[in-house]
């Protein structure tokens, strides 16, 4: 893959009581992650997204027309939410893979993605973060690994070289070796690869330069963002073609629509004004 210019590096996982999500005397870096909260015994990871300048709409090989701006900086679940989180939270597991704790919860819909939102935020009133789904402008924001220039959204797929080392490894190709998707339908000039048919656990491949694993393939990934009584889901899933999994491809359907291969990822963001 195409070597990108973006150097960061991560600076280990953080473990702190679950008050404000930053304070004010504290500097926060790309690489730095944190656990929070989503009951009183369980916690998850959330991987720092820095404000910043940004090109959406960019990929194989042309650049991004759409300029965003991430105005502040945020949390970003570092994984899909697993089955175990949303089954601490709800008490039941929809899930058609299920007895896979660490795999991604999935057959959920976005209605039923606002119930399990409406109740984890109940529990954590006193925290000072609220959780909530991306729009999806935020959510390729993030797939990108933050700020990038407009010559650097040419790209359809953000890895960083290493689990440690963030230093971005961008490019227009994808195999089924780099994420979990139909490998007999890679991007680009890839080779096939292998199908799994199934989930895998999060985090079974590399991260993307900001540390967050998953967003192509796996399973497609509610947003907040909505087209007339449509809602649009990012990021492709276990069975979909590479194309699919690209920064840029969307889908659309209805917020109670429900599919194996449909899940989500969480936001928390400072209540803090």
């Amino acid at each position: 893959m195409n070597k990108l210019w973006i150097c960061v590096f991560a600076f280990g996982v953080v473990i702190i009581p679950v008050t404000l999500a930053v304070e004010p005397s504290e500097r926060v870096g790309i690489g730095q992650t944190r656990l929070f909260a989503l009951t009183e015994k369980t916690k998850s990871s959330f991987a720092w997204v820095p404000p910043g300048d940004s090109w959406l709409g960019g990929g194989g090989g042309k650049e991004g027309q759409n300029s965003f701006t991430l105005a502040q900086g945020l949390w970003c679940g570092q994984y899909e939410v697993t089955q175990e989180e949303w089954e601490a939270v709800m008490g039941n597991n929809p899930s058609y893979f299920k007895d896979k704790p660490k795999h991604p919860v999935e057959n959920v819909s976005w209605n039923d993605v606002q119930e399990f939102l409406k109740k984890l935020n109940a529990t954590n009133k006193r925290s000072g973060l609220l959780y909530r789904l991306p729009t999806e402008h935020e959510w390729e924001y993030i797939l990108r690994g933050g700020t990038i220039a407009k010559m650097q959204s040419k790209y359809s797929f953000y890895f960083a070289r290493g689990k440690i080392d963030l230093v971005a490894d961008a490019g227009n190709d994808l195999s089924s070796l780099q994420a979990n998707f139909a490998g007999e339908y890679p991007a680009g000039i890839a080779k096939q690869g292998p199908t799994l048919q199934s989930t895998s656990p999060v985090g079974s491949y590399l991260p993307n330069p900001l540390g967050i694993y998953d967003m192509h393939g796996n399973v497609w990934e509610w947003t907040s963002s909505q087209e007339g009584s449509l809602r649009v889901r990012r990021g492709g899933g276990w069975s979909s073609n590479g194309g699919h999994c690209s920064a840029t491809f969307r889908n659309r359907v209805g917020s109670d629509y429900r599919q194996n291969s449909e899940g989500f990822r969480l936001l928390a963001v400072s209540l803090e004004k």
